[in-house]
């Protein structure tokens, strides 16, 4: 969990195990006679779920405007993966439409300013604090934790879509979708083993069950239901630009909808246009017989 560091800890060398073993997996998997084997399936089911453990890791040690900033290069890897594994040609205009997207979402969760005359005053306790936070919060291993989940994030969506989009087998996708969690209970039973054993043998294993819980597990499932459906109909990079898209919405709701918050940052709502203005130029790009539609994938 977010709370242990030792467990934390951790999960640095194993996941360089699993990120080795997953490579090897996806090389032992490749397409034989045009067909998948489905072994491949294990590949984006360990990375995922390493993806999520270092999630933990990372925010145990980690401010939120560092992962706030630093989770955006998951559009990046994105891109970059669609590349290598799918061919997928990208000019020069959805090149910068990506990078735009990156600099919005950005700017976009970047905290408002203070400066307020008491935080002036106090700017000797907030370095101090600043400090024991730094000290506290391992940030080498921090960041170790974002850049992974960024690239196990890039990597793993572009290799599920090649999978969904594979015609070879005639499988729906409810079906791939069970063939693929099939990998990922084995993986996460195992490593709720390891690192909460103890903890579960002692207190049972609905410990902290409540409907908060509930609800948010019923959330992710349904955001992993939606975003296959995204990366089959469509792929990887504009499930990246829908989302961009969605927090820039959230964010102008959330304002307009609940009185209670304070009206947006200047620089948020600048931020929002740069990710509208680059996702309307990425998808002006493609719909213009561009580079980015075809060239692997299915």
């Amino acid at each position: 969990g977010p709370g242990g560091g030792g467990g934390a800890t951790s999960v640095i060398p194993a996941t360089r195990r699993l990120r080795r073993g997953c490579c090897g997996t996806a090389c032992f998997a490749l397409p034989r006679n045009g067909r998948f084997s489905p072994l491949l399936y294990a590949a984006p089911a360990l990375c995922y779920n390493v993806h999520n453990n270092l999630w933990y890791v990372a925010v145990a040690r980690l401010d939120p405007v560092t992962i706030a900033v630093v989770t955006q290069s998951k559009v990046v890897f994105a891109a970059l993966f669609s590349v290598l594994l799918l061919r997928r040609r990208l000019g020069v205009v959805r090149w910068l439409a990506i990078c735009g997207l990156v600099l919005g979402l950005v700017v976009l969760n970047l905290p408002a300013p203070r400066r307020t005359s008491a935080e002036v005053g106090d700017a000797t306790d907030a370095r101090s604090l600043h400090l024991v936070a730094a000290a506290r919060h391992d940030w080498v291993v921090g960041m170790f934790a974002m850049f992974g989940l960024c690239v196990l994030s890039g990597f793993a969506g572009v290799l599920t879509e090649l999978l969904l989009k594979d015609r070879s087998v005639p499988s729906s996708l409810w079906v791939r979708n069970l063939q693929m969690s099939a990998f990922s209970l084995p993986i996460a039973i195992s490593a709720v083993v390891i690192t909460d054993g103890r903890r579960i043998w002692h207190s049972g294993f609905w410990v902290g069950c409540d409907g908060w819980l509930l609800a948010t597990v019923s959330l992710g499932a349904l955001g992993g239901i939606l975003t296959s459906i995204a990366l089959k109909y469509a792929d990887a990079l504009l499930k990246s630009f829908a989302v961009g898209c969605s927090i820039a919405l959230s964010a102008a709701l959330s304002s307009t909808l609940i009185t209670a918050l304070p009206p947006p940052p200047a620089h948020a709502l600048h931020g929002a246009v740069v990710v509208v203005a680059a996702t309307a130029v990425y998808h002006r790009a493609g719909s213009g017989g561009g580079s980015g539609g075809g060239g692997g994938g299915g």
